[in-house]
Formats: C-alpha cells, structure tokens, sequence
C-alpha cells in the first residue's frame, strides 16, 4: 500500500508532527492509507479468521475440558465441581508444570554421562513425568537423534509415536547416534555415571 500512494504522488506516511496516533494509522497496518469503506472489509476478515480459528481449536477445548469434566460427572457420578476442577484444571496443571520441568529440573538435578561440559542431566523423575523427555544430557550430546535416548524402547513413548508414525509411512528419515559414536562420547566427556 505505501508503493501505491507514492507512486499516486500522495505521501505514504503521516508526518510525526501530527501525534503517535496519526504515526500509527498512517503505518502500513493502520488505517492512513486506506481507500473509504476499506476498514469494514477488513473488520470482516479479521472477524472471519477469529471464528475459523475458534473453529479449529473446537478439538482442543473438548480433549482438554469438556472430556475431562463429563466423563467422571456422568459415568461415574462424581460432582460438577470435583470433576471440572479435579479432572480438568488440576491435571492440565501438573502435565503442564511436569513438562516445564524438562527446561528446569533436567538442567539441575541427575547425572551427566554423555557430557559434563553441559548443564543438561539425566533424570528419571522427569524423564517418567514428561513421558520421556528425560534423557536430557543425550538429547543435548546427540541432537540429531529422533529417539532423545540412547535406550529406544526402554519407557520412552514419543520414540514409540514417531516408530508408529514411520510405520504408518508419516515419518521418514529418522536418525540415531551408532552405539561405537556413544561409547566414545561416553569415555571422552562423560562423568563416568553410565
């Protein structure tokens, strides 16, 4: 839009005389430049776009709400109150506070038998919490490695999803570090835990 006003001869842009506001609309994103009845076209995308996306994540709210909430209250007579606060909001909080851990715990506490040079560790409280997301000292020696652990199928189930996805033809190209490359890393800069 501003290529279109100065190649009219129209200046593109408010002088900054005339105040932050007249800065803003006369932006690109505000409203200066546009032609009249423009802004209730535009109103309407963007009103358009918030349903869509609304629409979209219908699927989100029902798995981490609704589901949550009607199964115990219908099933198994559990109350409204128990079963939107029990099974909805305290669960989501501890999947979300168990994930975060990953970033805080795993750069804390447990060993580092791949890397003592680095901060992230090994944890098996957080690698059971995070459903295998623990193995944080390989993931950080390793980066390319899908599996994010040396033990594959040991308790590791995103390893499991993106196996499944492979064999479902939804994944390609997977990549591990050899076993030879992971002991030599070990001797070389390892703590000597594993």
């Amino acid at each position: 839009m501003p290529g279109r006003a100065a190649d009219g001869g129209e200046v593109p842009f408010r002088p900054a005389t005339e105040g932050i506001r007249a800065g803003v609309e006369g932006s690109p994103g505000g409203g200066g430049l546009e032609r009249p009845g423009a802004r209730g076209q535009r109103q309407d995308i963007v009103w358009r776009n918030v349903v869509l996306m609304s629409l979209l994540h219908l699927a989100a709210v029902y798995s981490l709400v609704l589901i949550p909430t009607l199964v115990p209250w219908c099933i198994w007579g559990e109350s409204l109150w128990n079963s939107y606060f029990l099974a909805s909001i305290l669960r989501y909080t501890i999947s979300l506070n168990v994930t975060w851990l990953v970033n805080s715990a795993a750069h804390m506490y447990g060993n580092r038998p791949y890397d003592k040079h680095i901060s992230p560790r090994q944890n098996p409280l957080v690698t059971l919490g995070a459903i295998g997301e623990g193995f944080h000292n390989y993931h950080h020696t390793f980066p390319f490695d899908y599996s994010a652990s040396e033990f594959g199928l040991n308790f590791n189930p995103t390893t499991w999803f993106i196996d499944i996805m492979c064999w479902l033809g939804l994944a390609t190209d997977r990549k591990r570090a050899t076993k030879p490359m992971i002991e030599a890393r070990k001797a070389r800069t390892g703590d000597g835990s594993a």
